[in-house]
């Protein structure tokens, strides 16, 4: 008597060719798995996407705060922003912008006074 095969059943035993065709797609389609990455890391709404996709081009490749070319391997290369506490999408940034944000958690108290430090140090 022969048994059905369950979808996770059939997803182990073809587990290597289901991952060999994922990354031959993601290489044929550079762009749309960069999407697709984005959007589920982020878990963003196709209309914040549209947003940061029009940013990214707006912006030719600069960041929104500092205003400095951002690239990656030769390509224009912007960051997705976010508050990490509503998820809402904020504005398109360079890593070096990115990882500040994340170092001060966000706070602009802490923001407000490095400006204060550095307006008052003798240099």
């Amino acid at each position: 008597m022969k048994t059905e095969e369950t979808n996770h059943e059939h997803y182990l035993r073809y587990k290597d060719m289901y991952k060999r065709n994922a990354v031959r797609w993601g290489s044929q389609n550079p762009q749309k798995r960069l999407r697709i990455t984005r959007k589920s890391r982020h878990q963003a709404t196709d209309k914040e996407m549209v947003r940061f996709e029009l940013d990214c081009q707006n912006q030719e490749g600069k960041c929104k705060i500092c205003g400095e070319l951002s690239v990656f391997k030769g390509k224009p290369c912007l960051l997705y922003d976010h508050d990490h506490t509503t998820g809402r999408y904020r504005g398109a940034i360079c890593g070096a912008c990115n990882r500040v944000l994340g170092m001060i958690h966000e706070d602009t108290t802490t923001l407000t006074e490095m400006i204060k430090y550095l307006e008052e140090i003798d240099v």
